[in-house]
C-alpha cells in the first residue's frame, strides 16, 4: 500500500473512530441522565458506552494528530530540504528522541515508503526506487545527466546522477536529487 493511500485509511478510520465515540459516548450520558437509577443493568451498560466511546474519541484524536505530524514531515523534508532529526525536531518544537520514534514509527507503518533512518548522520533518507526496464537499451537516455548537488549535513558539493542514490564523498550523508 502506498503513502497516500495509507494515510487516507487512517484519516477516514480516525474518523469512523472519533463519530463512533462520540455516538456512544452521548448516547450513555442521555440514558444516565434519564434518571434509571432502579435498573442497574441498564446504568452499567451506559457507563461502559460512555466508557468506549470516550476511548473511541480519544482514539480517533491521537489518529488525527498523527496524520497531521506526518504531513508536517513530508512538508519539511520535500518542500524545504530538512532531512536531519535535529532539524525536524526544531522546526516541530519537539525533542530530538520523540521525532526519532515518530518518524520510525512512521516508516513500520508504512507512511514513509521506501524510508530509512540513517544512523550515521542521524537523518531521515528516502531512497528512490528505480524499477528496471523490459529492454534497457530503448529506455535508457544517450547518457547520463549529472547535477551539482550541496550536501544537507556537511554543505559540501558534490555531482550526483539523477535518478541514482549516492553518498556525500566527505561525510556520507545520503543525497537526494529529484530528476
Amino acid at each position: 500500500m502506498k503513502s497516500y493511500a495509507r494515510v487516507e485509511k487512517s484519516t477516514t478510520s480516525g474518523k469512523i473512530s472519533t463519530v463512533s465515540g462520540y455516538f456512544l459516548a452521548i448516547s450513555g450520558l442521555i440514558v444516565l441522565i434519564s434518571g434509571y437509577e432502579d435498573d442497574t443493568e441498564l446504568l452499567l451498560g451506559s457507563v461502559a458506552f460512555v466508557i468506549v466511546g470516550v476511548f473511541l474519541i480519544w482514539n480517533g484524536w491521537r489518529i488525527k494528530r498523527k496524520i497531521r505530524r506526518f504531513r508536517q514531515y513530508v512538508a519539511l523534508i520535500s518542500a524545504q530540504q530538512i532531512t536531519s532529526i535535529g532539524g525536524l525536531a526544531a522546526a516541530t518544537s519537539q525533542r530530538p528522541e520523540f521525532v526519532r520514534r515518530d518518524l520510525q514509527m512512521l516508516i513500520d507503518k508504512h507512511f514513509f515508503v521506501n524510508a530509512v533512518i540513517n544512523d550515521a548522520t542521524n537523518s531521515i533518507v528516502i531512497v528512490e526506487m528505480t524499477t528496471p526496464a523490459m529492454n534497457p537499451q530503448e529506455n535508457a537516455p544517450a547518457s547520463p545527466i549529472e547535477k551539482p548537488i550541496m550536501c544537507n549535513s556537511c554543505g559540501a558539493s558534490n555531482k550526483k546522477i539523477v535518478g541514482q542514490v549516492k553518498e556525500c564523498e566527505y561525510c556520507g550523508t545520503f543525497l537526494l536529487l529529484d530528476s
